[in-house]
C-alpha cells in the first residue's frame, strides 16, 4: 500500500510542477502564513526566556504578604531581621536585600522617556548571580554612588553608557561599567543597594542549600506570630511573570495567525479542488485500474503537504532571516530588551498548527473527486 501512496504522491507532484501559478499561489500562501506565526512565537519566547531563564529552584524569594511582585511592598527591619534568622535555620547559603526604583530614559530613536528598572543589589546578591559578565568599565564599589549598565539597556537608551550619569528621584549616579546576564538583568542598571537604598528594601532573594530545603525555610517564615511573608520559588516566581509578560505575543500571534490561517485554508482549497478537478478523468481511470479511494486520498493529501511544507520552510527561513539578533524592547510597566528565540518550541509552535490546517484543504479536494461514481468522471472526460 504505501507503494502505490508514494507511486501516486510523485505523480501528483509532477503534475503540480506543471502548474506553477497554482502552486506558487499555495506556497507563498503557506509562506506567509507561517511567517507571521514563526515570528511571534520566537518573540513571545525570547521574552519568556529573559525572566525565566533568570530564576534558580534553590533561591526563595521572600516578599511581603499581599504583594504581587518586587517592588509592590517594601520589606521592614523586622522583617529583614527574621528571613536572615529563618534562612540560619533552613543552613541558607545566602541572602540578599532587593531594593527598586526607575529611571527615565529617552531611547536612542528619540520619543516618551521610558522606565528602566534601577535594582540594588549586596556583595551576597554579586556571589548568588555569578554568570554576570562584566563587558566593559569595572563593577560598581560598595559605599560609592555607582552604576553598572545592562547589555541592553546600554544599547537601547542613551545616556546609558560608560562615563555618563544616571539621574534617580533622589540622587544622581555615575556609569561605570556595562555587563552581560543572559536574562533579564541585562535590561536593568544594577547600583550597591547599602549606598544607594539604606535599609530599604522591597524582596530578599535567599540562597538555600538545594530546593528540597524551600519548605523547611518557608515553614520558618510562617512560623512567625506577627510578620506575614510571601514566599515563592525564584523560578516558580520569574515563570509566572514570564507568562504574564508574553501574554500579548500569545493573543496577538493566535489571532493573527488564526486569520492568516483562514484565508490560507480557502486559499489551499481551492488551489487543490481546482487542481484536483483538472485531473478527474486521471484519478479515475487510476480507480478503474485498481487503486483504492484510500490511496488516492492519502496521495492528494501527502501532495498537498508537501507543497505546503515548502512554503513554510521558506517562511520560517524569512522570519529568521529578518528577527534573528534584532533586539525587541518590550515596554510594559518597565522597559525590557530581548533578542527573538528561534528554538525548538518557538518553531514548533510557529509551523505545526498551520501546516496543519493548511494540509488540511487536501481533504476537501478529496471530497470533492473522489465521492463521485468513476463513470461520471470518465464521461465527462470524453465530452
Amino acid at each position: 500500500m504505501m507503494a502505490r501512496i508514494a507511486l501516486l504522491t510523485a505523480s501528483n507532484l509532477r503534475a503540480a510542477v506543471r502548474r506553477p501559478a497554482a502552486m506558487a499561489t499555495l506556497l507563498l500562501g503557506a509562506a506567509a502564513v507561517v511567517g507571521v506565526t514563526t515570528s511571534m512565537a520566537a518573540l513571545g519566547r525570547g521574552l519568556y526566556l529573559q525572566f525565566s531563564d533568570a530564576g534558580s529552584a534553590d533561591r526563595a524569594l521572600v516578599l511581603e504578604r499581599g504583594a504581587e511582585r518586587i517592588g509592590g511592598r517594601a520589606l521592614t527591619e523586622a522583617h529583614v531581621e527574621f528571613v536572615h534568622q529563618a534562612a540560619g535555620a533552613a543552613a541558607a547559603v545566602g541572602a540578599d536585600r532587593i531594593a527598586h526604583t526607575f529611571a527615565r530614559l529617552v531611547g536612542k530613536g528619540g520619543g516618551v522617556p521610558e522606565m528602566v528598572a534601577v535594582q540594588g543589589i549586596t556583595p551576597e546578591g554579586l556571589r548568588m548571580r555569578s554568570h554576570i559578565r562584566m563587558t566593559r568599565g569595572r563593577m560598581f564599589e560598595a559605599g560609592r554612588h555607582e552604576a553598572v549598565a545592562g547589555a541592553h539597556a546600554t544599547e537601547v537608551f542613551r545616556g546609558a553608557q560608560v562615563g555618563d550619569r544616571l539621574a534617580l528621584s533622589h540622587t544622581t549616579l555615575d556609569i561605570v561599567g556595562t555587563f552581560e546576564s543572559g536574562d533579564q538583568l541585562d535590561s536593568v542598571f544594577l547600583v550597591d543597594a547599602e549606598t544607594v537604598f539604606g535599609k530599604w528594601c522591597t524582596a530578599m532573594l535567599v540562597d538555600l542549600e538545594s530546593p528540597a530545603s524551600f519548605d523547611d525555610f518557608r515553614a520558618a517564615l510562617e512560623g512567625h506570630s506577627t510578620l506575614e511573608f510571601g514566599v515563592h520559588r525564584e523560578l516558580e516566581y520569574l515563570e509566572a511573570l514570564a507568562w504574564t509578560r508574553t501574554e500579548v505575543f500569545r493573543d496577538v500571534g493566535l489571532a493573527l495567525g488564526l486569520l492568516m490561517a483562514i484565508g490560507g485554508i480557502f486559499c489551499a482549497t481551492n488551489v487543490m479542488v481546482s487542481a484536483v478537478a483538472r485531473r478527474r478523468a486521471e484519478l479515475a481511470t487510476l480507480r478503474a485500474l485498481g487503486f483504492g479511494r484510500t490511496d488516492l486520498a492519502v496521495a492528494i493529501v501527502f501532495e498537498t503537504l508537501a507543497i505546503v511544507a515548502v512554503g513554510a520552510a521558506v517562511g520560517a527561513m524569512a522570519s529568521w532571516m529578518l528577527l534573528d539578533g534584532v533586539l525587541v524592547r518590550e515596554g510594559g510597566s518597565t522597559s525590557t530588551s530581548f533578542h527573538p528565540m528561534y528554538d525548538r518550541w518557538a518553531l514548533g509552535h510557529g509551523i505545526a498548527w498551520p501546516v496543519a490546517l493548511m494540509t488540511s484543504a487536501g481533504l476537501f479536494a478529496v471530497k470533492r473527486v473522489l465521492g463521485r461514481p468513476i463513470h461520471h468522471d470518465l464521461a465527462a472526460a470524453q465530452r
